[in-house]
């Protein structure tokens, strides 16, 4: 079990607030710094971070005090970068002991996009090896016992244990929204290729899509508003002028859902739908079919991405990425030529569906957080809406049996990622009784 204690009062506080204060000179990024370094400290145990340099962490913030912050709308603002991300001044080993004394020469252009806008670096957080399978050591700061779910891990565990307020992540099939669920925040994997790739070691090019983990939509619609530009995080967030009209999905997966978390969903749906919301039974035909696709374009493509890791050092490999390559190997050209047209086909007859509805309504895992930390989750109720290159975000709903954390999962149409977080904010105040 969990070792329960309060977080110090910068801990709690959101990216937007903290902006806020420093920006205005009411608080020093240094002072916020050292707080959450201490609650690092103190929370080692939670194995969130593969790498922290604290003296260079107060170096920059230190920076960031004494520069003009006109144009820094992320001034001070810490955020833990997935260790699959490039650092330029921090080594980046991908989650595998191949890489483990790796300095990239570059920033990853997330990475210097997020210092160019003023944000602090506070370090790298732990992913799964190459984003695939073989777990890190996080653990679920719900409950030490459980995995915090992957490949993302030590960003949605840092966030949760209110070690930072925003982390980031990739998803190839669902390594943002599951943490994000398992671990009871807000997780936000946008339309694909909305943000940079580039500097990010690839695991599946046409799927990988860069993303975000925070403890609240507020705080995602902030952060993308700064990235984009988008419009300001107020427009995003503001209150719908209609009454949104919901697709619920239960998918062709639903009997594989534990009973909590298909009660859950329907709760959920339920409490909207007297908040005023139509909603009706959506269908998405070929489902299993589509699942099928999302594997053999992600296999096919990491058996590529990791040709040199397996011809030259296999035996720096775990067994399950072995076994993924050799999956990939085994598929044809012509098997994924066939997986690449029935996606695009699926993501032109979903987005016809789309059109019908402001946002579906659908589970974000089969349950609660497994116990153990080997397997990080199925990611079963994801990987078919990255295949459509669909936004999606989860929010937390409930409790399981265990008490761990239960969500749902909000997919609106492509390239919509703006109308679905404002969808999102009305959702999350419906939800929590605000």
């Amino acid at each position: 079990m969990s070792t329960q204690l309060p977080p110090p009062e910068w801990a709690k506080q959101s990216a937007q607030e903290i902006a806020t204060q420093v920006r205005q000179g009411l608080a020093k990024s240094a002072t916020i710094a050292t707080a959450l370094l201490e609650r690092i400290e103190e929370r080692d145990s939670i194995h969130a971070w593969a790498h922290i340099d604290r003296d260079r962490v107060l170096s920059m913030a230190r920076s960031i005090d004494a520069a003009d912050k006109t144009n820094l709308p992320l001034a001070g603002v810490p955020i833990g970068i997935k260790d699959l991300m490039d650092t330029f001044d921090q080594p980046t080993a991908y989650g595998s002991r191949l890489y483990r004394s790796h300095q990239p020469a570059a920033d990853a252009a997330i990475v210097a996009r997020l210092r160019e806008l003023g944000a602090l670096v506070m370090g790298k957080t732990v992913t799964t090896e190459f984003a695939c399978r073989h777990a890190g050591p996080t653990v679920n700061p719900h409950n030490f016992a459980h995995t915090p779910g992957g490949s993302s891990s030590g960003s949605a565990a840092a966030v949760a244990d209110f070690q930072i307020p925003i982390g980031t992540g990739t998803q190839t099939a669902g390594s943002v929204i599951r943490p994000a669920a398992f671990c009871g925040l807000v997780g936000f994997k946008p339309t694909y290729g909305e943000f940079p790739r580039a500097g990010i070691k690839p695991c599946a090019d046409s799927l990988d899509t860069v993303g975000l983990l925070a403890r609240s939509v507020e705080d995602i619609a902030f952060m993308r508003s700064a990235l984009i530009p988008a419009p300001k995080p107020e427009s995003t967030t503001a209150r719908p002028a209609k009454q949104p009209r919901i697709g619920l999905v239960r998918t062709d997966s639903w009997s594989r859902a534990e009973p909590a978390a298909r009660a859950c969903l329907e709760a959920a749906a339920q409490q909207l739908q007297r908040a005023g919301a139509n909603v009706t039974d959506v269908d998405i035909p070929a489902w299993n079919e589509l699942l099928e696709a999302q594997r053999v374009i992600m296999h096919f493509e990491l058996a590529r991405s990791f040709a040199d890791e397996a011809l030259r050092h296999p035996e720096g490999l775990s067994a399950e990425l072995r076994d993924q390559i050799g999956m990939g190997r085994g598929l044809t050209l012509n098997a994924y030529h066939q997986a690449q047209a029935g996606a695009e086909a699926a993501r032109i007859a979903v987005d016809a569906t789309l059109a019908k509805y402001d946002f579906l309504l659908t589970l974000p895992t089969p349950g609660e957080a497994p116990k153990g930390l080997s397997f990080t989750g199925d990611p079963l109720f994801n990987s078919v809406w990255t295949l459509l290159y669909l936004p999606c975000i989860t929010l937390p709903a409930g409790r399981g049996p265990q008490q761990l954390p239960l969500g749902v999962q909000l997919v609106g149409p492509r390239r919509e990622d703006e109308r679905l977080l404002t969808w999102a904010a009305w959702s999350q105040s419906t939800l929590h009784g605000a």
